[in-house]
């Protein structure tokens, strides 16, 4: 089945976070305005000569070593992945894969287990009690823009990159507690790459593979 991206899925799927990432909105969400903190001194549009965006109005570039240079959403009601709650997590990246192991997102400030940790090469799933990974391989991409999407259906956890499902891991009952989500960040891991349109939904997106979305 493919659903049109960025439309919505079902009447049960809602837009919770949304962050275009582009000069206009700057670090802002622009869906429900949640607290966005600064890590250090993540820019806009800016570094290595890179001067773009995936839809042409700036990018978010987060780049450093494993402590520095990212956004983080913290701590809401909306990134509560408690039990099997149905979500989408997605974005538009442009990674580094010689910068290696280019952080996407992750939900955890330091080493440890945690519902999700995304690289450009693989996503680690916590499992129900957050003591162990469920790893998957998505493969490796080129220096270009990349559209990531973790789903949860209340099954299974499906992981896909430019709209093809790369891997998949039964939905862990994971404990209840208000979440976090890192930009461009992982403990165990280096990030160089610029971001646009990183969207949290309280729903299933995507239920097979998709086209991904040709606009913001």
């Amino acid at each position: 089945m493919i659903i049109n991206p960025f439309m919505v899925a079902s009447s049960s799927t809602t837009t919770q976070i949304l962050l275009p990432l582009n000069y206009t909105s700057g670090f802002s969400d622009i869906k429900n305005n949640h607290t966005i903190t600064v890590i250090d001194a993540p820019v806009i549009n800016a570094g290595d000569g890179y001067g773009f965006s995936k839809f042409g109005n700036g990018a978010l570039f987060a780049k450093g070593n494993l402590l520095s240079n990212y956004l983080r959403i913290e701590s809401t009601p909306t990134l509560d992945l408690s039990g099997k709650k149905p979500f989408t997590i997605e974005c538009w990246a442009f990674p580094n894969p010689y910068y290696g192991g280019s952080a996407i997102f992750s939900m955890r400030t330091a080493s440890g287990y945690c519902p999700i940790s995304l690289l450009y090469t693989s996503a680690r799933i916590g499992n129900s009690t957050l003591t162990a990974w469920d790893t998957l391989s998505i493969g490796t991409v080129n220096q270009e823009w990349t559209h990531y999407a973790v789903v949860g259906d209340g099954t299974n956890i499906t992981v896909y990159v430019n709209g093809t499902a790369k891997g998949q891991v039964s939905h862990p009952d994971w404990p209840t507690g208000d979440g976090f989500l890192n930009i461009g960040h992982d403990p165990d891991a280096n990030s160089w790459c610029y971001f646009n349109d990183v969207r949290v939904s309280s729903g299933v997106v995507y239920s097979g593979n998709f086209t991904p979305p040709s606009s913001p």
